[in-house]
């Protein structure tokens, strides 16, 4: 007999964050925002629809330029990469400092389409492009923020 699942919990000590002790599935998705002089592409897999309307939310932190990009331009592209685009794609994460600009770097190395209604960025070949402008931003998570 299979004991009561109750049996099985494991508590998860709350003073420090949870969500490395466990795998769960998230979609990948790259916001993309103008940026200065360029463009910025970032990838994000803290990211879902808010509500039945027409919101969509993702994670983000005053420490990235994606936070800014977005306040200062109220407006981002959200794109849904294709599976056979997820590695090119998340390397969009990847730290370039001293090495290049990342707007040149990523685009140079993505194929990019253009957004038709804001001044953003898409992943060419996607399975879904969103066009997006800016609701509000929420400030307060720890040190991230909702967009």
């Amino acid at each position: 007999m299979t004991p009561p699942i109750s049996q099985n919990w494991v508590a998860l000590n709350t003073d420090q964050p949870i969500w490395s002790h466990f795998f769960m599935i998230a979609p990948l998705a790259v916001v993309g925002t103008r940026e200065e002089e360029g463009y910025d592409l970032a990838p994000k897999h803290m990211i879902t629809p808010m509500g039945f309307e027409n919101y969509i939310g993702f994670v983000c932190t005053p420490a990235h330029q994606t936070y800014h990009n977005v306040k200062q331009y109220q407006e981002f592209s959200v794109s849904f990469p294709v599976p056979d685009q997820v590695i090119a794609t998340s390397l969009t994460a990847a730290n370039r400092q001293g090495v290049s600009s990342k707007s040149a770097s990523v685009l140079d190395a993505l194929e990019v389409s253009w957004a038709q209604s804001i001044n953003a960025p898409v992943i060419a070949g996607a399975y879904m492009y969103l066009e997006c402008a800016l609701h509000k931003v929420v400030d307060g998570f720890g040190t991230n923020s909702l967009i």
